[in-house]
């Protein structure tokens, strides 16, 4: 292990945790914490069937210990994996270390792929471990590319790569075995073994958030510096190997699918996280062919990123990804709903209610007769709900509680 190996770990786990105490977790990782309590405490209403399972099964034993700071734990948890991953990387596939750790331990993906969802760092870590089973030509690098989808859906198209397997029979099977039990379980529990993903599709079609252009300046000051610069340098990059031509392929496919993606949904928030399905095998791509006698550059970038990251963007991203745990106006009505007694409300942010024990009903469910808070800003959009007969209170500049008429 060389010098600057620990170093870049406990510059990424001081990053994830100024950005956790400044403002918490994001919708996403909630929900899948959610998804955890609710399996332990069998109350399965706040569980989110639709999304994908392993995030919210790999969260239970940090709820078992830690409850609602579990996401914290779990995060600085898959770090380490990923540390692991690196290190054990560049030893099989010769690398330079600084130069793989510089790629994957960055202020980029250690931030948007953990406290923004959860699921992304989860699937992000399988992926990483699939293609470097897959450069080292091992057929059992399919049952990662497996948990990859399992943890993230948008994952799938890296199945593709059974097609370039040498024992395409062992890694098929292999890559169908780990959604055996979650078929199965929908089946049993809701009579149609792809309920999930059918779900997954209603949510994503049916789901109006706030859009905030001030999001521009952290994806700017993030994405550009990092992943677009990054991507430059392919074009220096020369793929000798064939496993290596086919990861460039799997490089271009995974960018198509993000940009479509990003069309037909705030590109703002999805661009960020889902770029992880490009970033591994771009990590790859660069870690084999820049010269190790840049690594030094390299981690003079990286060590200055971390610090702007570390003393700025906490507040660069208060302003564009408000849809935090630690949002103000949501917060104070929440104190307002504990003191005046109110245990069951209808919310454009019932997620976050959740997360703080008040029981929320979303828009898309029978709210009739239910006081409705909209806190605004965050969220789904409002329009979801209707208001006639309803009478607005507010609670402050950007939370309002609306009471059904009598």
């Amino acid at each position: 292990m060389q010098k600057y190996s620990v170093l870049l770990l406990l510059l990424a786990l001081a990053n994830i945790s100024v950005v956790y105490y400044q403002l918490g977790y994001y919708w996403d990782l909630i929900a899948h914490i959610l998804y955890a309590k609710g399996i332990i405490t069998g109350n399965y209403s706040i569980v989110g069937w639709e999304r994908a399972p392993l995030t919210g099964l790999a969260l239970v034993p940090f709820y078992l210990i830690f409850k609602n700071a579990a996401g914290y734990y779990y995060i600085i948890a898959c770090i380490l994996v990923l540390f692991g991953i690196s290190i054990h990387a560049s030893k099989k596939l010769n690398i330079n270390e600084n130069i793989m750790l510089s790629l994957v331990l960055t202020p980029f993906p250690i931030i948007f792929y953990s406290i923004f969802n959860g699921a992304e760092i989860l699937s992000f870590l399988f992926l990483l471990a699939g293609l470097l089973l897959f450069l080292e030509r091992k057929y059992y690098f399919s049952f990662f590319i497996a948990l990859a989808i399992l943890s993230k859906v948008i994952a799938a198209p890296f199945a593709l790569l059974v097609l370039f397997s040498n024992s395409k029979r062992k890694a098929l099977s292999l890559l169908l075995a780990p959604f055996i039990p979650w078929l199965a379980f929908n089946y049993i529990a809701f009579g149609n073994p792809v309920f999930n993903y059918i779900e997954t599709i209603k949510v994503a079609l049916h789901t109006s958030f706030y859009a905030s252009s001030i999001g521009l300046v952290p994806l700017l000051a993030l994405f550009l510096p990092f992943f677009a610069f990054y991507l430059m340098l392919i074009p220096f990059c020369k793929c000798e190997k064939k496993a290596n031509k086919q990861l460039l392929i799997f490089l271009l496919i995974s960018l198509a699918v993000l940009f479509a993606g990003a069309l037909m949904s705030n590109f703002v928030y999805t661009i960020p996280r889902w770029s992880y399905i490009a970033y591994a095998p771009l990590v790859f791509v660069l870690a084999q062919k820049l010269d190790a006698k840049r690594s030094k550059a390299i981690l003079l970038l990286d060590f200055a990123f971390f610090v702007f990251s570390i003393l700025l963007l906490p507040g660069l991203l208060k302003g564009a990804y408000n849809v935090n745990g630690r949002n103000q106006y949501m917060l104070n009505a929440i104190q307002y709903l504990n003191s005046h007694s109110y245990r069951q409300v209808a919310s454009n942010v019932w997620t976050l209610l959740d997360f703080y024990n008040i029981s929320a009903i979303p828009p898309y469910e029978n709210y009739s007769g239910k006081p409705i808070l909209i806190v605004r800003g965050i969220g789904t959009s409002p329009s979801l709900f209707n208001f006639s007969n309803y009478t607005e209170l507010k609670i402050n500049e950007n939370a309002s509680l609306y009471l059904p008429a009598k």
